[in-house]
């Protein structure tokens, strides 16, 4: 069983899941509960000690570090049909700008390229510009990071092609 949004769920599913968690055979459990969410889905199981104690472990996924960030960019280009190069589509400032005020989060470095790709049409550049990246991030309530400040550091990620192997073919030196 998979649960997306974990996080979200009542006492009342998380007390289902526990329930279902009770049935087995000698030689293995009936039914494997694999749960997705956020960073507080943790704390939620652990505070039903009944069910923590099923749980057999535990995968969080940290945020992407820089280079992570540009080769989710350039999979995610060369999935749209593109060259595969974020480059082609962002200069390196503008990059460097979406890169930094994602700060690492999948979700939110995909909405903010695109919105610095649309910011970019609407003025008719073909490629993103830093100012492009700046005033989406800005409409969005996100930290734009100066040329003489640095990014939040995430912390340090542990070998990305053990984490995402589909980021390899992609790899930034």
């Amino acid at each position: 069983l998979f649960v997306d949004e974990a996080q979200n769920a009542s006492d009342q599913i998380f007390e289902v899941l526990r329930l279902l968690l009770n049935y087995d055979i000698p030689d293995r459990k009936l039914l494997n509960v694999i749960l997705f969410g956020q960073s507080e889905l943790r704390a939620r199981v652990e505070a039903r000690r009944n069910l923590a104690d099923r749980v057999d472990g535990w995968i969080a996924l940290e945020a992407l570090d820089a280079s992570e960030s540009r080769a989710l960019l350039a999979h995610r280009i060369a999935r749209a049909g593109g060259s595969g190069e974020a480059t082609a589509l962002f200069d390196e400032e503008a990059l460097t700008v979406v890169t930094g005020a994602a700060l690492g989060t999948p979700r939110r470095l995909l909405h903010l390229a695109h919105a610095t790709l649309r910011e970019a049409a609407a003025h008719g550049r073909a490629r993103a510009a830093r100012v492009d990246a700046e005033a989406a991030a800005r409409a969005r309530g996100l930290h734009v990071v100066s040329g003489e400040e640095t990014a939040p550091s995430a912390p340090a990620p542990t070998t990305s092609a053990r984490r995402f192997p589909w980021l390899a073919p992609f790899r930034v030196k």
